[in-house]
Protein backbone atom coordinates (compact mmCIF):
# COMPACT_ATOMS: atom_id res chain seq x y z
CA UNK A 1 0.00 0.00 0.00
CA UNK A 2 2.92 2.12 0.85
CA UNK A 3 4.71 2.33 -2.72
CA UNK A 4 0.98 2.82 -4.73
CA UNK A 5 0.51 6.01 -2.49
CA UNK A 6 3.64 7.25 -3.50
CA UNK A 7 3.84 5.68 -7.22
CA UNK A 8 -0.32 5.80 -8.25
CA UNK A 9 -0.49 9.60 -7.22
CA UNK A 10 -2.24 12.08 -9.35
CA UNK A 11 -1.25 15.55 -8.74
CA UNK A 12 -4.47 18.04 -9.49
CA UNK A 13 -2.84 21.85 -9.67
CA UNK A 14 -6.29 24.44 -9.76
CA UNK A 15 -6.08 27.55 -10.62
CA UNK A 16 -9.15 29.03 -8.96
CA UNK A 17 -8.25 31.89 -6.68
CA UNK A 18 -10.33 34.50 -4.84
CA UNK A 19 -8.05 36.55 -2.88
CA UNK A 20 -9.49 35.76 0.52
CA UNK A 21 -7.07 36.77 3.28
CA UNK A 22 -5.39 39.45 1.10
CA UNK A 23 -5.86 41.81 3.90
CA UNK A 24 -4.81 39.49 6.93
CA UNK A 25 -1.81 41.04 8.41
CA UNK A 26 0.21 37.84 8.57
CA UNK A 27 -0.91 36.19 4.93
CA UNK A 28 1.41 34.00 2.87
CA UNK A 29 1.46 36.16 -0.06
CA UNK A 30 2.18 33.43 -3.53
CA UNK A 31 3.55 33.92 -6.94
CA UNK A 32 2.62 32.28 -9.79
CA UNK A 33 5.81 31.04 -10.69
CA UNK A 34 5.10 28.28 -7.74
CA UNK A 35 2.39 26.17 -6.89
CA UNK A 36 1.27 25.86 -3.17
CA UNK A 37 -0.87 23.17 -1.15
CA UNK A 38 -2.29 24.11 2.51
CA UNK A 39 -1.91 20.87 4.22
CA UNK A 40 -1.49 19.55 8.28
CA UNK A 41 0.86 18.78 10.81
CA UNK A 42 -0.29 14.93 9.98
CA UNK A 43 1.46 15.17 6.52
CA UNK A 44 4.35 16.98 7.53
CA UNK A 45 4.95 14.08 9.70
CA UNK A 46 4.16 11.69 6.64
CA UNK A 47 6.67 14.04 4.68
CA UNK A 48 9.46 13.25 7.25
CA UNK A 49 8.71 9.39 7.26
CA UNK A 50 8.62 8.84 3.95
CA UNK A 51 10.51 11.52 1.81
CA UNK A 52 6.89 12.27 0.07
CA UNK A 53 4.06 14.59 -0.28
CA UNK A 54 1.59 11.51 -0.12
CA UNK A 55 -2.36 11.43 -0.40
CA UNK A 56 -4.14 10.15 3.27
CA UNK A 57 -4.27 6.10 3.03
CA UNK A 58 -8.41 6.50 3.59
CA UNK A 59 -10.17 9.46 1.94
CA UNK A 60 -13.72 10.29 1.43
CA UNK A 61 -15.07 12.12 -1.51
CA UNK A 62 -14.03 9.86 -4.48
CA UNK A 63 -10.72 11.56 -4.41
CA UNK A 64 -8.07 8.06 -3.68
CA UNK A 65 -4.62 8.68 -4.41
CA UNK A 66 -4.69 12.27 -5.07
CA UNK A 67 -2.63 15.31 -3.97
CA UNK A 68 -4.56 18.67 -4.63
CA UNK A 69 -2.29 22.39 -5.40
CA UNK A 70 -3.58 25.53 -6.39
CA UNK A 71 -0.88 27.86 -8.59
CA UNK A 72 -0.21 30.99 -6.78
CA UNK A 73 -0.65 34.53 -7.84
CA UNK A 74 -1.67 37.76 -7.11
CA UNK A 75 -4.83 36.27 -5.61
CA UNK A 76 -3.90 33.37 -3.76
CA UNK A 77 -2.97 33.67 0.05
CA UNK A 78 -2.77 31.57 2.73
CA UNK A 79 -3.60 33.21 6.26
CA UNK A 80 -5.17 30.18 8.84
CA UNK A 81 -2.04 29.17 9.91
CA UNK A 82 -1.74 26.10 8.70
CA UNK A 83 1.64 25.08 6.87
CA UNK A 84 1.38 25.30 3.20
CA UNK A 85 3.77 22.96 0.86
CA UNK A 86 5.96 25.13 -2.07
CA UNK A 87 7.33 23.99 -5.14
CA UNK A 88 8.37 25.59 -8.31
CA UNK A 89 5.18 25.33 -10.99
CA UNK A 90 7.96 23.86 -13.63
CA UNK A 91 8.09 20.67 -11.61
CA UNK A 92 4.36 19.74 -11.21
CA UNK A 93 1.78 20.16 -13.59
CA UNK A 94 -1.74 19.02 -13.63
CA UNK A 95 -2.49 15.83 -13.65
CA UNK A 96 1.34 14.54 -12.84
CA UNK A 97 1.57 11.05 -11.77
CA UNK A 98 3.83 10.32 -8.61
CA UNK A 99 4.40 11.97 -4.91
CA UNK A 100 6.49 14.44 -4.66
CA UNK A 101 9.69 14.38 -3.44
CA UNK A 102 10.28 16.18 -0.55
CA UNK A 103 13.74 17.36 -2.23
CA UNK A 104 11.71 18.55 -5.19
CA UNK A 105 9.66 21.09 -2.86
CA UNK A 106 11.02 24.65 -2.94
CA UNK A 107 9.70 25.32 0.66
CA UNK A 108 7.13 24.48 3.71
CA UNK A 109 5.99 27.63 5.05
CA UNK A 110 5.16 27.05 9.16
CA UNK A 111 3.38 29.81 10.79
CA UNK A 112 5.88 31.24 13.33
CA UNK A 113 3.70 32.71 16.48
CA UNK A 114 6.69 34.34 17.93
CA UNK A 115 7.27 36.13 14.54
CA UNK A 116 3.70 36.40 13.85
CA UNK A 117 4.58 35.17 9.99
CA UNK A 118 4.63 32.41 7.96
CA UNK A 119 8.33 30.92 8.05
CA UNK A 120 10.08 28.54 5.37
CA UNK A 121 10.98 25.52 7.56
CA UNK A 122 12.46 23.19 4.36
CA UNK A 123 16.16 22.88 5.82
CA UNK A 124 15.04 21.61 9.04
CA UNK A 125 12.21 18.69 7.70
CA UNK A 126 14.85 17.85 5.30
CA UNK A 127 17.09 16.94 8.73
CA UNK A 128 14.55 15.65 10.41
CA UNK A 129 14.07 12.80 7.60
CA UNK A 130 17.80 12.60 7.09
CA UNK A 131 17.99 11.68 10.60
CA UNK A 132 15.39 9.43 10.45
CA UNK A 133 16.32 7.93 7.62
CA UNK A 134 19.94 7.50 8.74
CA UNK A 135 18.57 6.05 12.35
CA UNK A 136 16.16 3.27 10.45
CA UNK A 137 19.70 2.37 8.29
CA UNK A 138 21.23 1.72 11.60
CA UNK A 139 18.37 -0.26 13.11
CA UNK A 140 18.78 -2.64 9.73
CA UNK A 141 22.18 -2.95 9.88
CA UNK A 142 22.16 -4.04 13.77
CA UNK A 143 19.08 -6.40 12.82
CA UNK A 144 21.44 -7.41 9.97
CA UNK A 145 24.31 -8.35 12.62
CA UNK A 146 22.66 -10.17 15.27
CA UNK A 147 21.27 -12.75 12.55
CA UNK A 148 25.43 -13.43 12.34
Amino acid sequence: MANERIDDVRNRVFNDSLGLGKDCPYKLVTDNLHIYRKTGFNQIADIVNTGYVRPKEKVRGGHHREVFWSQGGEKLFYYNKSPVLEIEATKLSDGLMGAVNLYDLSAIYIFDEMRNCYVNRLEIIKMLYEERHNLNNIVDLEEQGKGR
